[in-house]
C-alpha cells in the first residue's frame, strides 16, 4: 500500500486514523494473517502516482485524498476532505434540500 503523504505526517501518515494506524488495525484484527507493507510518498512511487499505480496493478492499494485525481474522474472532487468525513454529503444536501443526506 502506498500513500501520498510523507513519512511521519501526523493524521495522514501516522497517528489515529492514519495509513499506519489502518495497517496496524488490519494486522491486529486479522490475527496477523493479513500483512500490509506501507510505503510513504516517494518510497515506491511519486506522491501523486497512487491512482495510476493501483489502476495498472503496480500496487494493490493507495491512501490519499481522492480529489487529487479529479482531473481523471471529475466526481472524485466530491469524495475527499481533510477530516475524513464524507464531504459529498454536503453537496447532496445542497442539491436535495428536502431530504437528509444520510436518509439516501
Amino acid at each position: 500500500m502506498t500513500t501520498s503523504f510523507p513519512p511521519g505526517l501526523p493524521f495522514y501518515q501516522s497517528g489515529p486514523g492514519s495509513a499506519e494506524w489502518i495497517v496496524d488495525q488490519i494486522d491486529k484484527l486479522s490475527g496477523g494473517r493479513l500483512k500490509i507493507k506501507l510505503y510513504a510518498a516517494g518510497e515506491l512511487i511519486p506522491w501523486n502516482g497512487g491512482f495510476d499505480a493501483v489502476k495498472s496493478g503496480t500496487v494493490q492499494a493507495n491512501s490519499a485524498v481522492a480529489y487529487y485525481w479529479s482531473g481523471k474522474i471529475p466526481a472524485l472532487q466530491f469524495f475527499g476532505c481533510e477530516s475524513r468525513k464524507f464531504a459529498a454529503l454536503d453537496y447532496v444536501e445542497d442539491f436535495l434540500p428536502d431530504s437528509h443526506p444520510l436518509a439516501l
